[in-house]
């Protein structure tokens, strides 16, 4: 499982850009934040390992998906 701290450090560095994307994409803070929680939430129920070099990648990815969901 992904340690807490690991999860905590992605949160701090991305969570801003990750918001910005999916109220972006979305038009909506509310739904916006909901994006941005469900792909850690995901991380953490599946137990995904990110690479330091993809990291950012992968999570803006990962907000675009649920932004389509939530949309």
């Amino acid at each position: 499982m992904m340690r807490k701290n690991n999860i905590e450090i992605l949160f701090k560095t991305h969570y801003t850009r990750l918001y910005r994307l999916a109220a972006s994409l979305l038009y909506d803070d509310d739904e916006a934040r909901d994006a941005v929680s469900e792909v850690f939430s995901r991380l953490i129920a599946k137990n995904i390992s990110l690479l330091p070099d993809t990291a950012e990648t992968y999570l803006l990815t990962a907000v675009r998906w649920a932004s389509a969901e939530t949309s």
